[in-house]
């Protein structure tokens, strides 16, 4: 079976569709957010840099707090639950950014570059939640993000001074 040119960019694709959608259900977006996971431990990941962008602004959108925009703007209990579907939506979304750091079947400097340009703010706004689960996901994938650093160095080839003074001031952002 070719995962990398036949099925995955098909599969990222639909699970994109299904993350964009303003008034989608929680649950379905949960699933899509557990596939793209899934997706990661496959060889070749979730495909190139431009994958991992285009996903990660679908998870910039959940950190921000807009996949729930139109999921209930009442008061009350109906108020409480969206709020509890946005947390749970942004510990999936964590989740999945964690695992794609993490698991070696991208390519490091694709997702430096995706990381850097689209997410890392959000990443760190994310440990000043006001949930714990969140605050703990959102550490546990900060802590790879130095690790993805030096696999980026590394694959780059080289461990000159200019690099190290370049991925310096990529943390300091």
């Amino acid at each position: 079976i070719d995962l990398r040119t036949k099925f995955v960019p098909a599969i990222v694709k639909a699970c994109e569709k299904q993350l964009s959608v303003k008034r989608g259900g929680e649950r379905t977006k949960s699933s899509a957010l557990a596939l793209l996971s899934t997706l990661c431990a496959a060889p070749g990941g979730i495909g190139g840099r431009a994958q991992i962008e285009s996903v990660f602004v679908h998870v910039k959108t959940i950190l921000s707090g807009g996949a729930a925009s139109g999921a209930g703007s009442g008061g009350g209990t109906l108020s409480r639950t969206a709020s509890a579907g946005t947390k749970s939506l942004k510990l999936d979304a964590l989740c999945l950014v964690r695992v794609a750091l993490s698991c070696g079947n991208h390519d490091p400097r694709d997702l430096k570059e995706s990381l850097l340009s689209v997410l890392l703010p959000d990443l760190c706004r994310s440990a000043n939640e006001d949930w714990y689960k969140v605050i703990a996901e959102a550490l546990r994938v900060l802590s790879e993000v130095p690790r993805l650093l030096v696999k980026a160095r590394e694959s780059d080839g080289g461990d000159g001074e200019e690099e190290e003074g370049e991925d310096k001031e990529e943390m300091d952002r």
